[in-house]
């Protein structure tokens, strides 16, 4: 991707999600409860298949957005810098994400737009067989 990245732009990009549980606390005035509670975690899991060979897998494919806020060219011999903020939407739709203003140089910043590797799995990831 060579074009101009653009302030005001918003630039979305699939992601990997896995299926995880966390433990969900309520408070009723007099005693805490826990329950488990389902939800999604962008990245991957990775399952061993052979002795010395893993795979990245995932549930469900997502979405980051990317919106630029602007983009700072420095004087040489340093790269720009991209202001952004980055949300998230899992695989059932819902959005979530803190609202952060993050700063990355312009070719890291591009190199997220061709596709989110989280977690070192440069070779992709497989989807995991549901049941």
């Amino acid at each position: 991707m060579n074009e101009p990245i653009q302030a005001g732009k918003t630039y979305e990009v699939e992601c990997p999600y896995v299926r995880t549980t966390y433990d969900h606390y309520e408070h009723d005035g007099e005693n805490y409860s826990a329950t488990k509670r389902e939800t999604w975690k962008p990245g991957v899991e990775f399952e061993q298949i052979r002795e010395d060979e893993s795979q990245a897998v995932a549930d469900g494919v997502g979405k980051v957005l990317y919106t630029v806020v602007s983009v700072h060219p420095l004087p040489k011999p340093y790269k720009a810098r991209v202001f952004f903020v980055r949300e998230w939407i899992d695989p059932d739709g819902k959005r979530f994400g803190k609202k952060l203003l993050r700063i990355m140089g312009i070719g890291a910043f591009r190199s997220r737009l061709n596709g989110y590797r989280f977690g070192g799995y440069e070779d992709g990831f497989q989807m995991r067989a549901s049941g």
